[in-house]
């Protein structure tokens, strides 16, 4: 029996078309921990492009370009747990996507959903400009 750990790992495994247009990616990150001990992990991702009308100014829009190293920024939703028997992990997996599904596809699938990711990336690059330009 091979008793090597797994290395880290992000197989795409589906997209989901929302309601409100965004797309979601679906990965299976899980591996081997231990002989027969898994890291169950789903990790969802959906990325959102956000406009110069994002943001009040032309300049304020190319830094945060240049922070952001582009206009894509992403939710990522991580669902995990933790020293699964082998047995039992494509059950928890399922489980992961089944709980995805039921506590957050609503949220996500709201109109409003990607002018909140957008909101909070922006949040963040204000902050940290303030840091670095030495402003409050």
């Amino acid at each position: 029996m091979d008793t090597t750990l797994s290395p880290p790992r992000q197989e795409r495994i589906d997209e989901v078309k929302l309601e409100n247009g965004l797309s979601m990616t679906l990965f299976d990150c899980s591996r081997r921990v231990a002989a027969d001990r898994w890291y169950v992990c789903l990790k969802a991702r959906i990325p959102v492009q956000v406009q110069k009308s994002d943001l009040s100014e032309e300049e304020l829009y190319r830094e945060f370009i240049d922070w952001n190293k582009g206009d894509t920024v992403s939710l990522e939703i991580v669902k995990e747990r933790n020293f699964i028997d082998e047995r039992e992990k494509d059950e928890v997996f399922s489980g992961l996507k089944q709980e995805l599904r039921d506590h957050c596809l609503a949220y996500l699938s709201n109109d409003k959903a990607s002018s909140g990711i957008k909101k909070r990336w922006i949040e963040r690059f204000l902050k940290e400009r303030t840091w670095w330009k030495g402003q409050d």
